[in-house]
């Protein structure tokens, strides 16, 4: 879709291009008119300076003084022209012509009406005329007097002005279009802000929009910051609520589990082993949630996630959890890399694989952060017994979970698996060939600040 700075910047333009297209016709058609109402005015003045030295004698003949017509009407093609034509009805009596149209006639129609009409014809030497034909009755006769005059000079000066008009309307259309463009430009600088807060959102660094923004924006500011206050609450909610249930189902299961092992279900060996196996797999599940609501803490959901800054109280919250394990956890990190997705995610992805590798380590956990390329290499090992070949291409194609098949292990790594592939990073399972139990590789987007998961 078109930007809309692109589409108000062609509107515009366009209504900017239509007004100049109008006031040039309106300006050149002024121009013109004006300029032929004065040549009408100077012929008009020729008409009434002829019939003052026109006259008719007692034998209908017209009489006409040419040492008092006026000096331009006796050169040859001067462009000053008059003729005079006397009828009877249908019937030329008499026709009388200035000495500038020389042999030549003005092709004048056959007028009967009294009165005035302006005419366009082609005259001497094929240039262009405005006539102004005056026809009135005297006596019986019906005098037709027309006056022309050559349009070349005016047509030339016209044409002249179109063209100095047309460059000065093109520079100042130019000048207007890149005003426009300035403005518009500067319009919308008031618009980035808004974006450079959004994106600050994005990354975690602020919580709220500033409502300091042009009235048009300020509603979608509005209900944006509404939108991430209720998302926040929302998340708020949903993880306190696990939490809280993971806590009240526990009490209720370890009763079940204690009932399961009274000397009265020996008698039901069966349902006995069913109903301890399933309330084994309730209590690894509810264990999970409460180890994730230790590892979370109430920072701002969606914040920056440093990994050098993050990282080491989540491995001391991990270490008091299996403190009866007495674990090494040894941590290898890249400087300065901080993450730009969702900061609860980014604990819920190591924190789930930390677990995972401290739960069935022996005594040592090594993590791994390193740049690989345009990613992020993570790498979290242990020395427990790891998994067997087929285990590990289960793990891999996906959709398997260990805590089905009674292992204990698995959830986790479901969980860090679609954390990993919502960021369009990749997850591999393996052994580790530094301490011989379960390896686990993550690689993740590192494009500098756009784009990617992480940035330098």
């Amino acid at each position: 879709m078109t930007s809309l700075r692109t589409r108000l910047t062609l509107q515009q333009l366009t209504l900017l291009a239509v007004a100049f297209l109008a006031l040039g016709l309106l300006v050149t058609q002024s121009t013109r008119l004006l300029s032929e109402h004065y040549i009408s005015d100077r012929l008009e003045q020729d008409i009434e300076s002829l019939l003052t030295e026109l006259s008719l004698d007692e034998q209908d003949r017209i009489q006409l003084d040419d040492r008092k017509v006026d000096a331009v009407f006796h050169h040859t093609f001067s462009g000053h022209y008059f003729q005079i034509v006397l009828r009877d009805g249908g019937t030329v009596v008499q026709q009388r012509q200035s000495l500038s149209l020389g042999t030549n006639g003005l092709p004048l129609p056959e007028i009967e009406a009294v009165g005035d009409e302006h005419l366009f014809m082609t005259g001497p030497n094929q240039k262009p005329l405005m006539v102004l034909v005056k026809v009135m009755r005297i006596r019986e006769y019906s005098l037709m007097i027309a006056v022309a005059e050559d349009m070349t000079a005016f047509l030339r000066s016209f044409y002249e002005f179109q063209m100095h008009y047309l460059v000065a309307s093109g520079v100042f259309f130019l000048l207007l279009a890149v005003a426009q463009l300035v403005v518009i430009r500067r319009g919308f600088r008031t618009l980035l802000h808004p974006l450079a807060e959004l994106q600050a959102i994005e990354s975690g660094e602020r919580s709220r929009l500033s409502q300091t923004v042009p009235p048009e924006v300020q509603p979608l500011v509005v209900a944006i910051n509404r939108m991430v206050e209720r998302s926040e609450r929302r998340l708020e909610r949903s993880r306190n609520a696990l939490g809280n249930l993971s806590h009240t189902l526990k009490i209720p299961v370890s009763a079940v589990s204690q009932l399961g092992q009274r000397q009265e279900m020996e008698t039901l060996p069966e349902i006995r082993v069913l109903l301890l196996e399933n309330v084994a797999v309730m209590q690894r599940l509810i264990e999970h949630e409460l180890k994730r609501a230790r590892l979370a803490d109430p920072a701002q959901p969606g914040s920056l996630f440093c990994l050098s800054r993050e990282i080491p109280p989540l491995i001391r919250t991990l270490k008091s959890i299996y403190y009866h394990k007495s674990l090494v956890i040894d941590c290898h990190l890249a400087d300065d890399i901080t993450c730009r997705g969702d900061r609860e995610d980014m604990i819920e992805l190591l924190g789930g694989l930390l677990d995972n590798a401290c739960k069935w380590a022996d005594s040592r956990v090594v993590l791994r952060l390193e740049r690989c390329q345009q990613q992020l290499r993570i790498i979290i090992g242990d020395d427990g017994p790891g998994c067997s070949e087929g285990v590990l291409q289960c793990l891999d194609a996906g959709g398997t979970r260990l805590d089905e098949s009674g292992h204990g292990y698995g959830l986790g790594l479901i969980i860090s698996r679609e954390i990993v592939i919502e960021y369009g990073g990749s997850i591999h399972f393996g052994s580790s060939p530094e301490l011989g139990g379960f390896e686990v590789t993550v690689l993740l987007p590192l494009l500098p600040q756009s784009g990617g998961i992480f940035h330098a």
